[in-house]
């Protein structure tokens, strides 16, 4: 296969396509023969894709990256039906691509949704993955974004959206100061950092075990609908998940108008469907300015196990809220159950909880 190494001051601009995917490098491949691509160094930035990876398109390819920048790119959806429209600002990897990041910059890129079929998609305003693999060990996704402009839709993702069987490994690195916004009156931004999950039966995993989701926002900036998941969102799907066993969640907020329960929180992660395990790690320092779970909004719409350690308390703790009754750091309602990982007692957060918590519902 093909083997593409960007270094030095390369720089690879200002190219537009407003049909086709990945407006400055197109990578296609399959298993035999692999067309790989790397950025050692050097700028890919001001590019413009109307069907999703603004500057990259790795499609059954593999895709390294361990130095340079990805900046200033941008997916702007015009509206129709094409599948992954308006998704990955900077990166789209799908078809069983890989990408692995090592080092480098990926900022300032951004994913916008006009779609008006109701499709999940203006997602990633970073990176987009469709049933592909990606690995951060280390580098920087920073201040990208994910909007979209109509109220059927979702935007998710302010840095890294999840679709179908896709794997996003994190043992390194930093996601800080994305943004998932929605600007129509009828959704909310999910995901300003990482959304896990589309609707339906999506099987995507994502696994923490190093780095920093920090200061991200997901948020609705039309004043009539709210955020979920500052950090990370996890989404629909019974087999989608979220694997936390180390790394640092801390300083991502929601915001928004509040309109009741199951609309909004997590500051730090949204629970909506799925997996979500904790063995270690922490998740501290958020707030949910529309109201419940700073830390950890447990909302729950469909199957959902929730395995958390014997020592959670020290682990998710000083998050935030709007100030309301409602506990700020850990939310689920009376009528979900969670596993304390290592024991084998089963709680039911009731106001019978054994150990006590400071709420009926969380602490």
């Amino acid at each position: 296969g093909s083997h593409l190494v960007i270094d030095g001051n390369t720089e690879v601009t200002r190219a537009l396509t407003t049909t086709n995917r990945g407006a400055a490098i197109w990578a296609h491949g399959n298993v035999t023969g692999r067309t790989v691509l790397e950025l050692k160094g050097g700028k890919i930035h001001g590019n413009t894709s109307g069907e999703g990876g603004g500057a990259i398109d790795i499609m059954g390819a593999s895709f390294i990256m361990s130095g340079g920048e990805i900046s200033g790119n941008a997916t702007t959806d015009p509206g129709g039906s094409s599948s992954n429209a308006g998704g990955g600002g900077a990166v789209l990897v799908e078809g069983g691509g890989d990408f692995e990041m090592r080092g480098g910059s990926i900022t300032g890129n951004t994913a916008v949704n006009n779609d008006t079929t109701g499709l999940v998609e203006g997602g990633g305003g970073a990176v987009m993955l469709w049933s592909s693999d990606f690995e951060m060990s280390g580098g920087a996704i920073t201040g990208n974004t994910a909007l979209n402009n109509v109220g059927s839709n979702i935007s998710g993702g302010g840095a890294v959206w999840l679709g179908g069987a896709s794997t996003f490994t994190m043992s390194g690195g930093t996601i800080s100061g994305n943004t998932a916004d929605d600007r129509s009156s009828l959704n909310d931004g999910r995901g300003g950092g990482v959304f896990i999950g589309v609707i339906g039966s999506a099987t995507g995993t994502f696994y923490m075990s190093g780095g920093t989701i920090s200061n991200n926002t997901a948020k609705n900036s039309a004043g009539s609908g709210r955020g979920r998941g500052g950090g990370v969102y996890l989404g629909a799907g019974t087999s989608a998940g979220f694997d936390m066993s180390g790394g640092s969640i801390t300083g991502n907020r929601t915001l928004g108008t509040p309109s009741g329960p199951g609309d909004e929180g997590g500051g730090g992660v949204y629970i909506n469907a799925g997996n979500f395990t904790m063995s270690g790690g922490a998740i501290t320092g958020n707030s949910a300015t529309t109201r419940y779970g700073g830390g950890v909004y447990y909302y729950s719409s469909g199957p959902v196990n929730c395995n958390l350690p014997s020592d959670v308390l020290l682990r998710i703790h000083g998050n935030t809220n709007d100030g309301s009754a409602d506990p700020a750091n850990f939310y689920i309602p009376s009528n979900q159950t969670a596993t304390m990982v290592g024991t084998d007692t089963w709680y039911t957060w009731t106001s019978t909880l054994s150990p006590p918590l400071p709420y009926p519902d969380g602490w």
